[in-house]
């Protein structure tokens, strides 16, 4: 992520076909509260999976 964000102007982070992040990676970053790119990523990342994890339970009372 360290060349990512060294390198891209924009970057758009995508979960399941979704766009979930757009944006400068220092912005997206201070967003998530991260300090860098691959700290917001990873919380999201983190975030995608509690989401799915929850889903799945409730298919399933």
């Amino acid at each position: 992520m360290r060349d990512v964000e060294r390198v891209c102007e924009r970057v758009i982070l995508l979960a399941h076909g979704r766009v979930v992040a757009t944006g400068r990676p220092d912005e997206i970053a201070a967003h998530y509260g991260a300090n860098d790119l691959e700290a917001a990523f990873l919380e999201l990342a983190q975030r995608q999976r509690r989401e799915a994890v929850h889903a799945q339970q409730s298919d399933h009372p």
